[in-house]
This record gives structure tokens, sequence and C-alpha cells, in this order.
């Protein structure tokens, strides 16, 4: 028998804890698919040009950056290595650094659970040029987003992470080549 609210009300109920209990609505990123042609190897320091701004697929150097966060921008022609081993990055952009971003995506990053693939296999990096301040990309796909959302990271996650031609959980070995062939490389730190 439901009981009507003015009725709980003279009952001198309280009747907040009487109304039915609705769930939240599903959390579900909106992310751009995009269909990768070619993914060859090319030359260290040939600049490729990518489909979509941030780049999540496509021609790539042959050596990938180590897992991690990175306070300068990287080039896209190493994280889409990355990407091509089943990694996901996480892309900041605005004029103050976002310091507030760039600490919440880590955050979120450093929270995932390992998986039979070992830890969590993620860059965080700056990228100049998005039409949002936060993105995420994964082979074939990009999030965009104007704010840190966990639980569309979380869907992005699960429905992109390791879903790449190769599925390889070892760091990446650029550090050196980016040292010596770009001066505006930055370091990789955990």
């Amino acid at each position: 028998m439901r009981w009507p609210l003015m009725t709980l009300l003279l009952l001198g109920c309280e009747p907040a804890r009487y109304l039915p209990i609705v769930p939240p609505p599903p959390c579900a990123a909106t992310v751009e698919a995009v269909a990768v042609g070619e993914a060859f190897h090319v030359p260290q320091d040939t600049t490729v040009t990518y489909a979509t701004n941030p780049p999540c697929g496509g021609n790539h150097w042959g050596q990938w950056l180590p897992w991690g966060v990175f306070d300068r921008a990287v080039r896209a022609e190493n994280y889409v290595h990355n990407l091509e081993h089943g990694g996901v990055v996480l892309l900041y952009s605005c004029a103050d650094g976002c310091p507030e971003l760039r600490d919440a995506l880590i955050a979120w990053a450093q929270a995932q659970p390992a998986d039979d693939g070992g830890a969590f296999r993620y860059i965080v990096t700056p990228w100049a040029g998005m039409s949002t301040p936060i993105a995420a990309v994964a082979w074939g796909a990009v999030y965009r987003s104007d704010a840190v959302r966990p639980c569309e990271l979380d869907d992005f996650r699960k429905k992109h992470y390791r879903k790449a031609p190769e599925d390889v959980g070892a760091s990446g070995n650029a550090m050196a080549v980016m040292e010596t062939s770009r001066p505006d490389a930055s370091s990789a730190r955990d």
C-alpha cells in the first residue's frame, strides 16, 4: 500500500525516509571512434600528420615512452606507439597549465588496479590546441571533456584499454632518444 505524502506528514513521518531510492543514471563517456588506417613504424624524427587532435592511432616512431607522467608535452609519434601497446594517454590543455586538472588525472590513473598485464599503462602529458581542457585517448578512440569525470574515465577505460593491435605491458625506451633529439622533451616521473 502506498501512503500519500500528506498522510505521512500528518502521521509525523519524515517523507524523505519513505521516498523511493532512484539509482543515478549510468555513467557513459561520449567517445569518438576513429578508424585507424596505416600503423607503421616511421623513421625517428619523421613528423606524422594525424586525423584527430589529439592523435589516437596511425603511423608512429619505433620507440615508445615509459609509462608515467610528463611535465612537458611529448611527441605524438612516441605516445601513439604506447597506444598501439594498449595504453591510455591522458592529456590536459589550458593557459595556466591547469595543475588541478593534471593532479586529478594523475590521481585517477594511479588509482586504477593492476590486471593480468601488470600495472595500469598510462601517460599523463600536457597537449596544446585541444578543443577541450581534458582528453583521453586509446587506440582508435578519443574522449573529450571540460572536467575530470572519474566515472566517464572509468567507462572509457573499460571499453578501450588494452584494445589495441599489440598488448605489450613493458615500459618504453624512448627517453634516451627524446633527450638527445628533442631539446624540449620532458622527463618521466612516477
